[in-house]
């Protein structure tokens, strides 16, 4: 036998039920006789693995439990070599749920107008780079008010100290980063809620109501400006 023994191909990616075949490359004379191995455990001949006359190593439907590192032993009277592990990696291509009921869209603030219905991507869930599900998880009725949760812009600078010995700062519900992020620009700020701790503000973004949770306006007390001051 020669000093070398390899398998070919060096690297097998498949899909959950697709077809796997490993060649065991042995030049030896006599002809040896060749052992595989699957994470060093010997591979016998009962299904998926096929061992073909060739020596190769055929598995005819490939699941996950097939993932492993597979070794060719090759031995005759001169001699026994052992080639490289070669790993077969198994991917599963992500599948959808059947869609979930209809329910009414609602966005806070607002009157629920049209419906919507969902889906997730887990039947099966994608695994080792498997390809992600085609198509939208979410499908909605041509009425239906759409709304997301919107983000905040920074704070204003402090006002200066008024009358009522009173500094105020404000932000404003300003849409989803992502709208910003693709070049949407700011939303439009359709109402503002100032001074409590359960305010909020709703923006349109794109045709998407945008709700915003949170105080838009701060206060705080302070001396000096205009505060306590009595004209003459």
């Amino acid at each position: 036998i020669k000093k070398q023994i390899s398998i070919s191909p060096k690297i097998v990616r498949v899909a959950t039920g697709g077809r796997a075949e490993l060649n065991c490359i042995a030049n030896a004379t006599p002809a040896a006789k060749v052992v595989w191995l699957k994470n060093g455990v010997p591979v016998h001949a009962n299904p998926p693995f096929v061992l073909l006359a060739d020596s190769s190593l055929l598995i005819a439907r490939v699941e996950i439990q097939d993932m492993a590192n597979y070794t060719c032993v090759a031995e005759n009277i001169a001699g026994k070599r052992v080639s490289e592990p070669v790993p077969i990696t198994v991917y599963v291509d992500g599948g959808w749920s059947s869609w979930g009921p209809w329910t009414d869209c609602k966005c806070p603030g607002h009157a629920k107008q049209g419906q919507k219905r969902t889906r997730v991507c887990n039947s099966p869930v994608p695994m080792n780079n498997g390809a992600a599900c085609k198509g939208a998880s979410t499908e909605s009725t041509p009425d239906c008010l759409p709304c997301s949760a919107g983000r905040w812009s920074s704070w204003s600078e402090w006002s200066e100290c008024g009358p009522d010995c009173t500094q105020i700062r404000q932000r404003s519900c300003v849409g989803s980063s992502s709208a910003l992020q693709h070049g949407l620009g700011p939303a439009t700020t359709a109402a503002l809620v100032a001074n409590s701790s359960a305010a909020q503000a709703f923006a349109i973004d794109s045709g998407t109501i945008v709700n915003c949770a949170g105080k838009s306006q701060q206060s705080i007390k302070c001396n000096g400006g205009l505060c306590n001051y009595t004209a003459q």
